[in-house]
């Protein structure tokens, strides 16, 4: 499971803020697997669209077997 949460600043939620990835088993295993697609998704281009499309792909690569012809 992927959690984001915004930047909690004297009691109010700021939507101003980038959302941040929380910390859950899912994003820790990714951030050992796939380190610079945290980095590049999330801290250089800050899409969150962009960094779940990654993340589909590498879960699909990581699940699809091509059988030979």
């Amino acid at each position: 499971m992927l959690q984001f949460e915004w930047a909690n600043v004297g009691g109010q939620v700021d939507l101003a803020t980038p959302l941040q990835l929380m910390s859950t088993p899912f994003a820790q295993q990714l951030q050992r697997s796939k380190p610079q697609m945290l980095k590049v998704y999330l801290g250089t281009y800050n899409s969150i669209p962009m960094f779940l499309g990654e993340v589909t792909r590498h879960l699909f690569e990581s699940t699809t077997q091509f059988g030979s012809s």
